[in-house]
């Protein structure tokens, strides 16, 4: 315990002037910033010599008394973390006026500076996500989960890289949660949509964050546009997951998948662990999974889809993919590699292509173009979000009643324009030729240039304008892997949301599996994945079990209890209520190890998957 020295008037955390002294060691120097309940100060410790920084937590600040809980924490997370992507405790000193965290000073510039001067270049962007990335995953190893990444808590260091501060509302899975009932904590907006429903927040909604400081980097330019919590909040998660490439098209569409993926509004579409989302950024791709599309949820639990299973992957209920008839059509708008589209166009949709098999390139390659026209909005959006997982990029458009739909047309280049003309001068050159040989009239030798014309324009808005599938050939896939019905059967058996995302983020990783995509995968690797997989059910099976049971006795009603007891208590039914109170953060604890280990076994798949042609 130490006090202020008693000829220091300072006795608020904003307001420690230049030369204050704490402990009779620590020599303020200047502020570096100041946050609700603490303030940081650049300091010298007049013991060795070094420069510090000193967050000082001012009570008079906070009404909470969980802030200064935390407060005392953050010291104890810091001592755990021996990382150089964290910035690292050296002590902490409880005081009679303010209590006081010693941490090593990390020189370098903030990463919100830094931003504030415009977006990185490409390569920049993605280094600096794989460093705070790692960082995540080694604390997330840990059992810490930070909850309040943002720019302003990165500081580039010259040597060590991003170094991540402020764990102040960081949380322990071996520990229970210090959020109050109805708390939110974090800067609104690099929020993960998740911390607004519930306090049960997973490491995913550090990716959340990692994903928009990595579209901030990108783009200069916050993924989401939030200054309040309330704003925040309110958010509609209706709303399409930003997209890079609109404010950066130099971004290549591999990029832009990794970064939309990590900023999925459901926890379960995001990488299931940092180390995930490592792998993707180092491999500039993402093709292990395939995607669940928020436009197509499930009727019964609301889990959003995977096209093509034939049930979801949260409630085991089940789906029809027929191709549906309706006034939607699909256009691809660009195609990250062509060759690429095209294989998987020839693999996943052979019945129904209209176009042979070796023309399908050279279609892709002017674009925009139709994939598919007459169709339902639920068929649109299913094929729509086939072809994204295929590196194309397309819109849903709806048709009209006579001119059909709305479609776009490819500019044609200054040599096709040439090439076109010249197809026209010889069309016309031998069909004149013919038509004078044959005996034809001046007026028919006349009219050719324009008839021949019209019919080429024709020919070409024809081809402009036909898609690519036909809607009565289409098959849906018949055959699914044969464990499939017993993966339902746990499916059914779930009852909470959070157990059901938890197995839903395994099932879509699992998915090309379930649906016979097994090409380039060893017998050893699809064993490595259903073991997984079963690892990841159990967990989520033994977190539903823990929901049920924290629902009915939640632990705010405890404390509540525990409020209105006087002096004058029944010893038994205090003794009673601190046994209640104990089991409930037991298996509080248990719960939350239990989604880790969901997590991980997720993680898992798609590490097995990933070694596909290796």
């Amino acid at each position: 315990m130490y006090a202020l020295d008693p000829e220091s008037s300072a006795l608020v955390a904003h307001a420690l002037s230049k030369g204050t002294r704490i402990a009779n060691r620590f020599v303020v120097q200047t502020k570096i910033a100041d946050g609700t309940v603490a303030s940081v100060y650049r300091a010298e410790d007049e013991k060795s010599g070094a420069v510090v920084a000193l967050k000082v937590f001012d009570p008079m600040r906070s009404g909470d008394p969980v802030a200064r809980r935390r407060f005392e924490r953050e010291f104890d997370i810091l001592t755990k973390l021996r990382l150089d992507g964290v910035a690292r405790a050296l002590d902490f000193l409880p005081g009679d006026d303010l209590d006081v965290l010693v941490l090593e000073y990390i020189e370098g510039e903030l990463l919100s500076d830094r931003l504030d001067r415009g977006p990185m270049d490409v390569r920049e962007a993605l280094r600096l996500a794989v460093q705070i990335a790692d960082t995540l995953d080694a604390c997330h190893r840990a059992g810490v989960v930070h909850r309040d990444l943002k720019p302003r808590n990165v500081v580039l260091h010259v040597d060590r890289g991003p170094v991540i501060l402020d764990f102040g509302v960081a949380w322990f899975s071996s520990a229970m949660t210090l959020t109050q009932t109805g708390a939110i904590v974090g800067s609104p907006r690099y929020l993960a949509p998740e911390t607004f429903e519930s306090s049960h927040v997973d490491e995913r909604a550090d990716i959340y964050a990692l994903g928009a400081i990595l579209f901030e980097a990108l783009t200069g330019r916050a993924a989401r546009e939030a200054d309040t919590i309330v704003e925040m909040a309110n958010a509609d998660a209706a709303l399409d997951t930003p997209s890079v490439r609109t404010l950066a098209p130099h971004v290549s569409v591999a990029v832009d998948r990794v970064v939309r993926r990590a900023l999925s509004w459901a926890p379960e579409e995001r990488y299931a662990t940092a180390r995930e989302m490592r792998r993707a950024l180092l491999a500039e791709d993402d093709q292990t999974l395939i995607p669940m599309d928020r436009k197509l949820p499930c009727k019964q639990c609301g889990t959003s889809l995977i096209v093509d299973l034939p049930v979801c992957p949260g409630c085991g209920a089940a789906t029809d993919w027929a191709l549906e008839r309706g006034a939607y059509a699909v256009q691809i708008l660009e195609v990250e590699r062509p060759a690429v589209a095209a294989r998987w166009l020839a693999h996943r949709y052979s019945t129904a292509l209209r176009l042979d098999k070796r023309l399908i390139e050279k279609r892709l390659a002017t674009l925009p173009a139709p994939l598919v026209v007459g169709v339902s909005q639920k068929t649109a959006e299913a094929l729509a979000s086939a072809a994204r997982l295929a590196g194309c990029r397309v819109e849903v458009v709806r048709t009209r009643s006579v001119l059909g739909p709305a479609l776009r047309v490819p500019a044609f280049s200054a040599g096709q324009i040439l090439y076109g003309m010249g197809m026209h001068f010889l069309a016309v050159l031998g069909l004149g030729t013919a038509a004078i040989l044959f005996g034809a009239g001046e007026e028919v030798v006349t009219a050719l240039p324009f008839v021949v014309g019209g019919a080429g324009g024709a020919a070409a808005l024809w081809w402009a304008r036909a898609p690519m599938l036909s809607v009565d050939a289409f098959e849906a896939r018949a055959y699914v892997h044969p464990t499939l019905a017993r993966i339902t059967e746990r499916l059914r058996t779930l009852e909470h949301p959070r157990a059901r995302r938890l197995a839903a983020g395994a099932v879509a990783r699992i998915a090309p599996l379930l649906l016979a995509d097994d090409a380039g995968l060893s017998r050893a690797a699809q064993d490595d994945a259903f073991t997984a997989l079963d690892e990841a059910l159990d967990a989520a099976e033994t977190l539903d079990t823990h929901q049920s049971v924290l629902a009915a006795q939640p632990r705010a009603r405890l404390r509540a209890k525990a409020a209105k007891l006087d002096a004058d208590a029944d010893p038994e039914e205090v003794r009673a209520l601190e046994r209640a109170n104990a089991e409930i953060g037991e298996i509080a604890v248990a719960h939350d190890l239990a989604a880790r280990r969901a997590l991980e076994a997720t993680e898992a798949i798609s590490e097995a998957i990933a070694t596909r042609g290796r």
